[in-house]
């Protein structure tokens, strides 16, 4: 997405193009620059902040079995200079991130960067614009090119670029060109030494841009990019030759709606041509999106693009890079912030079979005790996954934080960085939860002379209470909440050996961070621990066990809650879980490993015993045409039925979970307190299961790719801008199988029709912009799929939660 938004605004031009490799959500702390106040142009700018946060990585090395945990330090470093005035100037910047872990010595680093920008006002609406910079840098574990070695490959990245940007009456345009280089260290491993060399490259890029602004109206553009990559090394250490150009070329648009709002979207196609005639071309629709809204004290934007990525994956010329981040900032006074993401991202390699998603979510919070110091906490999650087997892994990481920084917050006399304004609700809760959710197993043990690596997972409800306490300050919700759940899901294995897992309770501290809208309903992210107990049972030749043990994870959620009457609330929330593995002993002395994860869906109807504010703002019209987007997590899973060998028959539970994105359409009528709607939808998904035997046995692996569907929705409202609603339908989904065993080796693609149901709540966010939450199960019926003399049947189902952005046609 980078090489996009290089056309996207002239900000581009010095934000680099080159992702390294390493595009995995990262859970960065946000940039405490952005928290100092705007100072005269004309004058020398220096501003320096440091941060040290101390934190814990429950999967360091990003394994979906045999998780890592460690604690860890970092020192974040940063040093700003801007010497010049309106007419010109240079900004020279340095920063850095240096790690130390506690129990791995091997996995520390030290990052660093230095770069200078320069800008020079030619003529008046035309200005150019050049700099460069120089990182020593890592590669993350969670990389999709990542190395298997014994300590991060190490790199170094240089980076320069010239510009030209300018804007007469009502033409605007924009000339660019960048140069990247890339030089990777070798890599220590557990047999020697991994070979980077024929990773370095350099890239160079042209772009431009011309757009025109219509009379009161949009603006309309055109891009274009030109990209020539030059390897070192001739060939790579497989024998491929991967130099290669490329070019995109695309067409806009870009709207201010209002003071408050502002987008652009582009499409256009994409191309890249390689120099080895074995590795595939890249010829595919390239878009991108870009949306920015700032309100009282709360601002938000979303990012959607494609890029062309490289690799040394042996028959692989590239992968496709596909992601979108949701980002969401509120401020309660000057002393405290925080904020939140949501971001999906597809891996798309060509010319080899593999593919992948992560989903990724982070929450911060900062606050300052004083002008120039500040105490803060962040949380992220990252989940994985992928078409190979053992490549799927859940990740979480918290941390807290102190720093300094010398430009200050606020100003001495700013009343505004003391007052506490309260948003009208707070004090202690309680809530009635009901739940349902899926239970994912990712398996590795041995059998025969080889190993078991597979998904195994099932569905299954929960009954819980809730106890919080949260106060409002202006926009900004705060609170803190204990939770314990009864039930949950389970799934079994049958055959030679009998094995399953099931949730028994679960116990759940968090806090909770939110904004509210104008019509103080609570838009809310949560974080914590959760205490999960597991009962696992295993029946083996010569014995059995059955064992209950209560692991500790880390988990996260969105949610959304409106006040319903004097007193009561309801609310929908979805949340993922991950716990540490476990051992089972499976026999003759062995042991299977059990990783297991949660997706969460919950519903609460509950009493605020402080009452809600008394609201007179008018009723949100729900009526009408309407068009959104959603981005969306889930699970897809198998009942799984087929002959083995020995005469046994398999009966068997697969789930895996995974992301997708959506858009959808609809109408629908408000009549007092009740509504009725219809809508159609379509969806790209990246749901997917494996299981593979090593050396030899049966590989397989189903994917859950594109679906369409139609629905009619019914609902109430519940208070004047809030929307709960039910929904019922059909959807008709391809599924993808691959089917591997004793030298036969098949692909089923087909597609089902199917009953989707489920419901969510929905919220008027003022003007024509909607924002809702929801849950569906889709049901499909059972198919064959033959390999030689024999078949394995399925039936198919999946869970899925989005959160949905909507506008009013």
């Amino acid at each position: 997405m980078a090489r996009r938004l290089l056309l996207i605004g002239a900000a581009g031009l010095v934000s680099g193009t080159a992702r390294a490799q390493d595009a995995q959500p990262a859970n960065p702390a946000p940039d405490v620059s952005h928290d100092a106040p705007p100072r005269d142009a004309s004058a020398h700018k220096l501003n320096a902040d440091v941060a040290i946060a101390f934190g814990v990585d429950d999967n360091l090395f990003a394994t979906k079995n045999g998780k890592v945990s460690d604690r860890f330090l970092l020192v974040q470093p940063a040093l700003t200079l801007d010497l010049g005035g309106t007419a010109g100037g240079v900004t020279v910047r340095g920063s850095g991130e240096f790690a130390r872990y506690r129990d791995h010595p091997s996995e520390d680093y030290d990052d660093a960067m230095l770069a200078t920008d320069g800008r020079l006002r030619l003529t008046t609406g035309i200005q150019t614009i050049a700099g460069g910079s120089y990182a020593w840098s890592h590669e993350s574990r969670t990389s999709p090119e990542s190395e298997a070695g014994t300590e991060p490959t190490r790199f170094r990245r240089d980076y320069g670029y010239l510009g030209l940007v300018g804007k007469g009456g009502a033409w605007a345009y924009r000339i660019g060109a960048t140069t990247t280089g890339l030089d990777f260290s070798d890599t220590p491993a557990s047999a020697g030494t991994i070979d980077n060399a024929d990773r370095n490259r350099r890239q160079f890029e042209l772009g431009a841009r011309v757009g025109y602004t219509l009379t009161r109206g949009p603006e309309l553009f055109v891009q274009g990019q030109w990209d020539k990559r030059d390897y070192r090394r001739p060939v790579d250490d497989w024998g491929y030759r991967r130099n290669s150009e490329g070019f995109s070329v695309a067409a806009g648009v870009h709207q201010k709606v209002s003071a408050r709002l502002d987008g652009e979207i582009f499409v256009g196609v994409l191309r890249q041509d390689y120099a080895d005639p074995r590795l595939p071309d890249v010829n595919t629709i390239d878009y991108g999106a870009l949306v920015n809204w700032t309100g009282s004290g709360v601002s938000a934007s979303f990012k959607l693009g494609r890029s062309v990525e490289e690799t040394t994956l042996p028959g692989a010329s590239s992968y496709m890079l596909t992601d979108g981040t949701l980002s969401v900032r509120a401020d309660a006074g000057r002393k405290l912030a925080f904020g939140g993401s949501l971001s999906g991202t597809s891996y798309d390699y060509r010319g080899a079979d593999r593919s992948e998603f992560v989903i990724g979510a982070n929450v911060w919070a900062r606050y300052w005790f004083e002008r120039n110091l500040f105490a803060g906490i962040d949380y992220g999650l990252a989940q994985r996954a992928s078409n190979a087997a053992g490549y799927d892994y859940d990740r979480n990481r918290v941390f807290v934080t102190i720093g300094a920084q010398l430009s200050p917050r606020y100003g001495k006399s700013d009343a505004s960085a003391s007052a506490v304004r309260s948003g009208g609700i707070g004090g202690f809760y309680f809530a009635t939860e009901l739940g349902h959710g899926v239970l994912t197993t990712g398996l590795d043990g041995p059998r025969g002379t080889g190993t078991n690596t597979a998904d195994f997972g099932g569905q299954g409800a929960e009954i819980g209470v809730a106890l919080g306490y949260g106060q409002a300050v202006g926009r900004v919700y705060l609170g803190a909440e204990v939770s314990a759940f009864g039930g949950g899901p389970d799934w079994q294995h049958g055959g030679d050996r009998t094995f399953s897992v099931e949730r028994s309770r679960a116990v759940d501290a968090a806090i909770r961070l939110g904004v509210l809208t104008s019509g103080k309903d609570i838009i809310y992210g949560r974080f914590g621990p959760s205490w999960t107990t597991y009962r696992t049972r295993y029946d083996y030749a010569g014995g059995s066990s059955d064992t209950q043990t209560t692991r500790i994870g880390l988990g996260a959620a969105l949610g959304l809650e409106a006040a319903v009457g004097r007193y009561g609330f309801v609310r929908t929330e979805y949340g993922l879980v991950s716990t540490n593995d476990y051992d089972v002993v499976s026999g003759d002395g062995k042991v299977d490993n059990f990783s297991n994860a949660e997706s969460r869906f919950r519903v609460a109807v509950g009493v605020r015993f402080a009452g809600n504010p008394i609201r007179d703002d008018a009723p949100a019209d729900f009526s009408g045409f309407y068009a959104g987007v959603n981005l969306g997590h889930g699970a897809l899973t198998s009942l799984n039925r087929g002959p083995r060998s020995g005469g046994f028959v398999l009966d068997a539970t697969r789930s895996g979970q995974g992301g997708l994105l959506g858009v959808f359409a609809g109408a629908g009528l408000l009549a007092g307190r009740l509504y009725a709607g219809a809508e159609l939808h379509a969806e790209v998904a990246h749901l997917d299961w494996n299981i593979e035997r090593d050396p030899q046995g049966r590989i397989y692996s189903m994917a859950r790719d594109h679906s369409y569907g139609a629905s009619a929705l019914l609902g109430v409202s519940v208070n004047p801008t809030a929307l709960a609603y039910a929904r019922i339908g059909a959807v008709r989904t391809q599924f993808d199988t691959h089917y591997s065993t004793s030298g036969t080796s098949v692909r089923d693609i087909t597609t089902r029709t199917g009953i989707r149901y489920g419901g969510g709540l929905q919220f008027a966010l003022g003007g024509s912009a909607r924002l809702r939450l929801e849950y569906t199960v889709a049901r499909y019926p059972g198919y064959a799929i033959a390999y030689g003399v024999s078949a394995d049947t399925f039936r198919n189902y999946e869970n899925t939660a989005s959160i949905g952005f909507s506008w009013k046609i």
